[in-house]
């Protein structure tokens, strides 16, 4: 009888701590288990975030290649103007038209001034690019807007 009660009450015991143990591991499982899903929950807010941002940039980059194509194209077309006709009176003059000194004189003043729009258009481009490397400050000064606009309309005029 002594052995039959000692029997059951460790088998009994050792069940209990059995049970004891698996429950005291389910609970261990279940808080791995949390800190999973919220370790997986940070990193999936973390990706989606990273990706709406990067979408974000790719949408600006996007968006200045297309100034920049229009930027570029329309240097291109500035320049074409006066080159193209710089090329016209030359090849007028070198076609006869140096003999005739009515044309040969107004063709070689348009192509002057031909070349001096090539040249502001390229001092132009040279102040942008100092300007968005920073190279160079701007100063700034105050002027007259009416002689400013008279000087331009002597400048078309002449």
């Amino acid at each position: 009888m002594i052995s039959y009660l000692l029997e059951r009450f460790v088998f009994e015991g050792s069940k209990d701590l059995q049970n004891n143990s698996v429950s005291k591991l389910t609970e261990s499982e279940k808080e791995a288990e949390d800190y999973k899903k919220l370790t997986l929950e940070s990193v999936n807010e973390d990706v989606v975030e990273w990706a709406k941002n990067t979408k974000q940039e790719l949408d600006e980059m996007k968006s200045l290649e297309g100034y920049r194509r229009q930027y570029v194209g329309n240097i291109s077309h500035e320049l074409k103007t006066p080159i193209f006709s710089i090329q016209g009176y030359l090849h007028t003059l070198l076609d006869g038209g140096l003999k005739d000194d009515t044309v040969n004189v107004d063709f070689l003043k348009r192509a002057v001034k031909n070349v001096d729009r090539l040249q502001n258009i390229v001092e132009d481009l040279e102040i942008i690019t100092k300007l968005e490397s920073e190279e160079d400050n701007m100063e700034y000064a105050n002027f007259s807007l009416k002689s400013l606009a008279l000087e331009g309309s002597k400048i078309l005029m002449s």
